[in-house]
């Protein structure tokens, strides 16, 4: 399965972004050359900055037809996703998944239910609320 990331906001989205891939990576996706040849687009975006939500949310509306044409699956991660919740589902109607920062460690067993045949799976918080913040610590020394 390959994977793309978009990423919108601040600098903090960057890094979360470039963790995100490595946590995929480490569960065998392979990044894609583009959004052609993708089976995954997760777009990660701030939820401070309106601009980035408004140029976040068009995306994903383009993203989603798009699916109508070949399967692809779309997401949103970041705080974004965690502020706005089931809203972001009204906004983005065929939008697979959303999670939110504290819920990223998530994003294996997110995967699986979606390959099982779940849609419109929210995570705003860890499913081990213990392991909040594991992710960043795991990936916290890794240079990039």
């Amino acid at each position: 399965m390959t994977y793309l990331l978009h990423t919108y906001g601040c600098q903090m989205n960057v890094r979360d972004s470039e963790m995100l891939a490595a946590l995929l990576e480490a569960n065998g996706l392979t990044p894609a050359r583009g959004e052609d040849d993708t089976d995954l687009i997760l777009i990660n975006t701030c939820a401070v900055r309106g601009k980035a939500e408004d140029k976040a949310i068009g995306k994903a509306r383009l993203l989603c037809v798009e699916k109508r044409k070949r399967p692809l699956l779309v997401g949103f991660a970041g705080c974004m996703a965690q502020r706005l919740g089931p809203e972001l589902f009204k906004r983005v109607p065929l939008l697979d998944f959303a999670f939110g920062t504290r819920a990223a460690a998530n994003l294996p067993q997110l995967l699986q239910r979606l390959r099982a045949g779940e849609t419109r799976i929210l995570c705003a918080m860890n499913f081990n609320d213990d392991q909040s913040g594991a992710w960043r610590q795991r990936f916290r020394h890794k240079s990039f």
